[in-house]
């Protein structure tokens, strides 16, 4: 009886057996790269700009409501040339610009949700690849997975921080015509008539 030959044989056959399992290991691996390697830097630079052609619109509506409703309150107050609506103005601006890198931001935010969810599933199915050694439901899952993966969270909406641009303006111009500000800003043309000295 050869059982030296039997043995030789059962170790031939087993490590056929591993070659050819990690073969498919390797080979889900690469359906692993080729599914996510277009979720490049362009990729993600796309997302940003999907969330900023979403979010800009409402924040230049925000603001040309804001600035309309301004106008209207200047003029109601009889203050539309003076340098307090210059400073309103300003601040305006300032919170346009603000708005906008906070979107930025946000954008970046969400960006990056993508990419660590993607990076979190490619992990994943990298260990199960090394566990299934099965190319074909690995290719399906990464298929899957990636789909799912590389879709953009859900937006919140975007918050108008425009709001309070006129509210302490109309508050102001008329406590100061009832003269009842506590603190006159002399900036709403009141009378001098009553500090006149008489020779």
């Amino acid at each position: 009886m050869c059982w030296g030959s039997d043995a030789d044989n059962g170790a031939n056959e087993a490590r056929e057996r591993e070659e050819a399992r990690q073969a498919r290991v390797d080979a889900s691996y690469d359906k692993i790269d080729e599914t996510f390697g277009d979720f490049d830097t362009q990729f993600y630079d796309d997302r940003r700009s999907d969330y900023m052609g979403w979010a800009t619109p409402q924040i230049e509506r925000n603001r040309d409501r804001a600035f309309d409703d301004l106008r209207a309150a200047l003029s109601r107050a009889g203050i539309s040339q003076s340098s307090i609506a210059s400073s309103k103005r300003a601040e305006g601006e300032a919170l346009m610009r603000q708005a906008m890198v906070d979107a930025t931001t946000k954008a970046d935010d969400h960006a990056g949700t993508i990419k660590s969810n993607l990076a979190d599933a490619e992990a994943n199915l990298r260990q199960q690849a090394a566990t299934l050694a099965d190319v074909d439901q690995i290719s399906n899952m990464a298929m899957a997975q990636a789909r799912a993966k590389s879709q953009p969270p859900l937006y919140d909406p975007v918050l108008d921080v425009f709001g309070e641009l006129t509210a302490n303006l109309s508050t102001q111009a008329d406590l100061e015509r009832r003269k009842q500000a506590r603190y006159p800003s002399g900036l709403f043309g009141q009378s001098r008539s009553d500090t006149l000295i008489r020779s």
